[in-house]
This record gives structure tokens, C-alpha cells and sequence, in this order.
């Protein structure tokens, strides 16, 4: 029994060292910096070379169905003509295991400063085939995607998210 009792204080205390060499390491990397951080300032849309502008209202009356057509504002709000505007509609579900999802391609051949086009894509926000077997507790969402890029590199994004049902 005395033997029992010097290697049981002694692990006490080599894990009170290990402890304490632990929390001490860990309030080490913790000091606050010294060098505060301005919030980004986002730039006014006015400014952005490539404008893209969706219809709040007829989003909102979209369903989870076929052949719904969604109409896309492009603007050049930059100071120089753009040429080769593609854009790209990528549909795509929440779901991963789900088959690739669809993607539609059209190109605006020149926007002039200042100048707008529209442009009409056609969505499919049709549930997928197997969404009775989806594991999760409710059904994935539809996420939709809009690029706009030119050749020069000026480009613009927006990403939708439809609700199921």
C-alpha cells in the first residue's frame, strides 16, 4: 500500500503540471490585437462595372415546377463598353447525391456604358425524381446561380435559394 501512494500523488501532480502548461500555452494565443479592423465598406452598385438585377416580386411567385421563365436585368454601370457578356444559369438542388442539376448559356455581344439588356431563362424547379427517398427531414432546396463574365475579367454573381414546396 505505501508504494501505491507516491506513484498516485505523483500522477496527480504530473497531470496538474500538464494542465497547467496546456491552459498557459492556450492564453498565449489569445491576446487581442493590437490593430483594429474597419468593416469592409461595400462599394454602391452604381459603381460596379456589371450589374445584374432580378425581379424580387416574380422570384416570389415561383413554384416548384417546369418551364418557369425568370427574366434577367444586365447593366453595364462601368465607363467603358463591355463586348462578350456570357451568362450562365446554373440550377442546382441542395442535395449532393442528386444527378447534375441544369445549366443554360446566352452572350450579350456588347453593352455600351450606362446601357441595359434583359435576357429570359428558362427554370426548372421541379422537385427531383427520387425526393420521396430524400434522407433529411425536409425536402433540399433548389439553388440557382447567375455568372456574368466578360473576357476582359470583369464578372458579377447572384445565387438564389428556393424553398421546396
Amino acid at each position: 500500500m505505501r508504494g501505491v501512494a507516491p506513484w498516485a500523488v505523483g500522477s496527480v501532480l504530473a497531470f496538474l503540471v500538464t494542465s497547467a502548461a496546456f491552459l498557459l500555452l492556450a492564453n498565449l494565443g489569445t491576446d487581442p490585437s493590437e490593430v483594429r479592423l474597419e468593416q469592409r465598406q461595400s462599394a454602391p452598385k452604381s459603381n460596379a462595372p456589371l450589374e445584374l438585377a432580378l425581379d424580387e416580386n416574380q422570384l416570389a411567385s415561383f413554384e416548384a415546377a417546369p418551364e418557369q421563365n425568370m427574366s434577367l436585368g444586365v447593366r453595364n454601370g462601368g465607363g467603358d463598353g463591355l463586348s462578350d457578356v456570357n451568362l450562365t444559369v446554373e440550377v442546382y438542388s441542395e442535395d449532393t447525391a442528386a444527378p447534375e442539376g441544369q445549366r443554360q448559356r446566352k452572350t450579350i455581344q456588347a453593352l455600351d456604358p450606362g446601357e441595359s439588356a434583359e435576357v429570359f431563362f428558362d427554370l426548372d424547379l421541379s422537385p427531383p425524381e427520387a425526393a420521396d427517398e430524400y434522407p433529411g427531414p425536409e425536402q433540399p432546396r433548389n439553388i440557382v446561380e447567375i455568372r456574368a463574365t466578360t473576357p476582359g475579367g470583369t464578372s458579377a454573381i447572384r445565387t438564389v435559394i428556393f424553398q421546396p414546396g
